[in-house]
């Protein structure tokens, strides 16, 4: 047995003047086995575990408030204290609390300001049902709770992977129901989660987590005070994955409508299809093919609501920057399988390879290539004489004829070490905006543009078609693609704006 000294007590008689200092037996009771396993598992008390426990009884015993939780320590000790004083109260109810409260932040980024949130909500639950029993405020209960089991995975959203669009919102609902779904909550609609979200940003997470618990007790077919445990480790996993797939937002949340379940496997999301059997796979921006076609995951679309990448006023292009910005692609089983290897054997120094793997990704969701088209039937190629030219152009077009989207991509090798160079000191043509400019860079389109318009033909109107679209104020999405011969990797980046400097 441990003294009650090591309690964090002055004094070291028994139990019962411990018991009669509080007046609280079986709390009391409660404190010294929660802290008597926690030496019989370390082999020691911290200081911190003793004022920890103190504190807690004061508060308890209305001989302190809450302003004594000073430290975010002595918060998680009190909160996880609470959690299982509820679970003791009531076994049924509170099942799952003692659990849950034990293992509140995750994802570790709560701050002090959190948990004094999370203490005052959980002190509220505690103390209602304390006094009130079944007469307690349940509804409020069961909101504060789903409220502190998400507060840490909405927390850890903000930065690159805080939503910025209701499309985003709305895939962050359907990956948290494909999982909620498990403990019977089953619809929540893609219009609530906006509107709770609506004018708030990231340094509103307080709010939209408020804002989603509510979401989620409400759609609840029973009282989610008996699963929050469940809700804890279920968001957990949901929030892991919507930052894994994040890229790939768009194309995971397809698979959930087509009923293809999606797991998270030792860090790496896995698209199930048929028999359970993987058929694509995500981890560190990897888009790993495992079956079926790559277009029946990649949209064009994706592609264009991809992170910015401004390449260097000299063209280069660094391998950072395509690892954490670029679409990076790996066919394995897929269509491009055999191109890739190719690549991967033979190189691509040309990017005419890459340049097939475009043509063919890109025309789709409405994008068609000019090449003999009804509006250029006399046009074989968008080769220029002397080379210079774009590799890939895909046009869309309204049911009238008028264009509406245009996309010009540019393939190259792939260094060994991971980078893209683009040509620089490109030499304009006459009356072109290009004078020693890069390559893809809106000066050099517009000089290929004079170009083509002086060779003429469906070239030239091409060419003149492009540029009326530009006139116009619209804007020309620019992609730079390429195979690494090292990996097998298919790279698409965004580097629509990019401008010579």
């Amino acid at each position: 047995m441990i003294g009650l000294n090591d309690l964090g007590i002055n004094n070291d008689t028994d139990l019962i003047s411990w018991i009669n200092e509080f007046e609280n037996a079986s709390v009391v009771v409660s404190m010294y086995f929660k802290v008597k396993k926690i030496k019989d598992e370390t082999g020691t008390l911290s200081q911190e575990i003793k004022n920890s426990a103190e504190t807690t009884l004061r508060i308890i015993a209305g001989l302190q408030n809450l302003d004594s939780l000073t430290t975010t320590f002595i918060n998680k000790f009190f909160v996880s204290f609470l959690g299982d004083e509820l679970t003791s109260l009531n076994g049924i109810l509170f099942d799952e609390h003692a659990e849950a409260w034990s293992n509140i932040d995750q994802d570790n980024n709560l701050n002090l300001g959190d948990w004094t949130i999370i203490s005052a909500k959980s002190y509220v639950i505690y103390i209602d049902y304390k006094l009130n029993g079944n007469e307690f405020d349940q509804a409020r209960a069961e909101k504060d709770s789903a409220f502190i089991a998400l507060l840490s995975n909405v927390k850890s959203l903000i930065g690159e992977h805080w939503p910025q669009n209701a499309e985003q919102w709305e895939a962050l609902g359907q990956i948290l129901l494909q999982f909620l779904g498990e403990i019977g909550i089953a619809f929540i609609p893609g219009s609530d989660i906006i509107g709770v979200v609506e004018g708030l940003d990231e340094g509103d997470y307080v709010a939209v987590t408020f804002g989603i618990a509510g979401l989620l007790v409400d759609a609840f077919g029973g009282t989610i005070l008996k699963v929050i445990g469940k809700v804890a480790k279920f968001g957990y996993k949901s929030f892991k994955i919507f930052k894994i797939v994040f890229r790939y937002l768009d194309e995971v949340v397809d698979f959930i409508a087509l009923g293809h379940k999606v797991e998270l496997f030792e860090g790496t999301v896995r698209i199930l299809g048929d028999f359970n059997q993987a058929i694509a796979s995500i981890q560190d921006n990897v888009l790993k093919l495992l079956k079926n076609s790559a277009k029946s995951i990649i949209k064009v679309a994706d592609l264009k609501l991809l992170d910015n990448i401004v390449p260097t006023g000299a063209g280069h292009i660094n391998a950072n920057k395509i690892n954490n910005k670029a679409l990076r692609i790996d066919p394995q089983n897929s269509d491009y399988k055999s191109i890739v290897d190719d690549i991967k054997l033979n190189g691509d120094p040309q990017g005419n390879l890459s340049e097939d793997i475009m043509d063919d990704l890109l025309e789709q969701d409405g994008f068609k290539k000019p090449i003999q088209s009804v509006e250029y039937p006399n046009l074989d190629t968008v080769q220029l004489n002397g080379g210079q030219r774009f590799d890939n152009v895909l046009i869309k077009r309204d049911i009238s004829g008028n264009i509406t989207e245009i996309i010009i991509n540019e393939s190259k090798q792939v260094s060994n070490t991971g980078t893209i160079d683009l040509s620089s000191g490109v030499s304009g043509t006459l009356d072109s905006l290009c004078f020693n400019c890069t390559q893809m860079s809106t000066q050099w389109i517009d000089d290929v543009l004079v170009r083509m318009q002086i060779q003429g033909g469906d070239l030239g109107n091409l060419a003149n078609d492009i540029s009326s679209f530009i006139d116009s104020g619209n804007e020309v999405t620019q992609l730079v693609s390429g195979v690494s011969k090292n990996t097998g990797e298919l790279v698409i980046l965004n580097i629509t704006g990019f401008s010579t400097p």
